[in-house]
């Protein structure tokens, strides 16, 4: 799922202009959440894909942009190419969680990277945690949530770290489905909105599925 407009109201409220340098995504797919990352104003962005497809696809969408990276790597060895020029103001969100190949859940692996590179690193969203929560779908039974859980709330050193779950829903209104993000951040606060934010929110992800193919 895409950054959606709640995502993206919390992220402008917490950080400003300056801060805004780094994003990196992992799985992106059509290239959806780099639409958004280009809106919010980050400076440079990192895409990771395994699927070389979507790679393509994604390189000719924004053949002209000069602010976007895309590695066709798995997210263990992508995350790791994406930190080696990486020093500071750092945003990371997490979406390749194993809709594709179903024996195999980097997640875990790929917070046990990004604690290692903590001090680079502004906020961590990990997308599909309710998903992960309720444990649906076949691919989901690699991730373990407890250690997920851990891992985010340990994530940053000298209990500064804030762990908050952003909902949303997506699927149109006569399909319509729950999941959230996993927001682990500095201490910063992010806030659920209410029912009729929520609304234009749903309508927002089902209108750029449809535009943006």
């Amino acid at each position: 799922m895409p950054i959606t407009k709640i995502l993206k109201k919390n992220i402008l409220k917490n950080f400003n202009k300056d801060e805004l340098e780094n994003y990196i995504e992992t799985g992106i797919h059509e290239g959806y959440s780099i639409y958004q990352a280009l809106e919010i104003g980050f400076k440079n962005i990192i895409g990771i894909e395994k699927n070389i497809d979507y790679v393509i696809n994604t390189k000719k969408k924004f053949q002209d942009n000069k602010f976007l990276n895309v590695i066709h790597a798995d997210s263990r060895n992508g995350l790791e190419e994406a930190f080696k020029n990486l020093n500071n103001n750092s945003f990371v969100f997490l979406d390749a969680h194993g809709h594709l190949e179903i024996n195999d859940s980097p997640l875990e692996d790929e917070l046990i990277f990004l604690k290692k590179k903590k001090n680079s690193i502004k906020l961590v969203i990990i997308d599909d945690f309710y998903q992960i929560k309720k444990g649906n779908g076949h691919w989901q039974k690699n991730t373990n949530l407890k250690n997920i859980l851990n891992l985010s709330k340990s994530f940053f050193e000298n209990g500064k770290t804030s762990v908050n779950e952003i909902f949303y829903y997506y699927g149109g209104f006569f399909n319509r489905k729950k999941n959230s993000y996993l927001v682990i951040s500095r201490n910063n606060k992010f806030d659920n909105h209410n029912f009729f934010y929520r609304l234009f929110n749903e309508i927002y992800i089902y209108t750029i599925h449809k535009i943006k193919r």
